[in-house]
């Protein structure tokens, strides 16, 4: 989808609508590894997110 300046109007519509994101997983960042490992299975509901703290 890229960034959210590429897409004017995206978060307004995503606000207006109540929609939010699925979140699968939380991973830190030093879990990177973990994380795509996880992604790259497939059975991810929504996204996987990695935490930068």
């Amino acid at each position: 989808m890229g960034r959210a300046t590429a897409r004017p109007g995206s978060r307004l519509r995503t606000d207006s609508h109540g929609t939010r994101p699925v979140i699968d997983r939380v991973f830190a960042f030093d879990e990177v590894r973990d994380a795509y490992r996880y992604y790259a299975e497939g059975t991810a509901f929504g996204k996987v997110v990695i935490r930068i703290d």
